[in-house]
């Protein structure tokens, strides 16, 4: 009688054990799908680093751009670190990436009903794989940015990637 007691209680317990070891499992296969965001940046060193001020909105940039023949200017997109699955807090650096063609510049814009931050508009860069980007990082402010990128060519020709929202709390 006694053994089939202690039967019945390993067989619970390893039900349970099941049990706990399958909802860990699928907590951490959500966390990590909602958390495995390509960041286009992370295999190569950043070229410049830009931070906002009250008064001013500073880069460094390394490289310029090339002279291009092509007048013609495909929509870049833009890629953040943080903010796209909720808001994000006040002083967090975020990086921004501006996806175009060769030979283009960008620029990042974020507008928040009367405010306009606009960053420094830098050279798209090749990472010799054959992606061409350029790269900010800004410490947030409070607000509810619409942010995007701006390409613009050597012949003077823009394009706007389409806006992205960013909530900073």
């Amino acid at each position: 009688m006694k053994s089939k007691n202690n039967n019945k209680k390993i067989i619970l317990f390893i039900l349970i054990f099941l049990l706990l070891v399958g909802v860990f499992l699928a907590v951490f296969l959500v966390y990590k799908k909602i958390n495995n965001k390509p960041n286009p940046t992370k295999e190569i060193s950043q070229q410049s680093t830009a931070t906002n001020t009250e008064n001013s909105n500073k880069a460094n940039t390394v490289n310029t751009p090339v002279n291009s023949n092509s007048s013609t200017l495909q929509t870049p997109t833009i890629t953040k670190s943080s903010g796209n699955n909720g808001s994000v807090p006040v002083n967090v650096l975020i990086n921004f990436v501006c996806n175009s063609q060769p030979n283009t510049t960008c620029q990042l814009i974020l507008i928040d009903g009367s405010k306009k931050i606009t960053l420094e508009e830098k050279p798209v860069i090749d990472n010799g794989r054959g992606q061409f980007f350029a790269s900010w990082d800004w410490k947030s402010i409070a607000g509810n940015w619409q942010v995007f990128v701006r390409a613009k060519n050597q012949q003077g020709n823009t394009a706007d990637s389409i806006k992205q929202s960013l909530v900073v709390e």
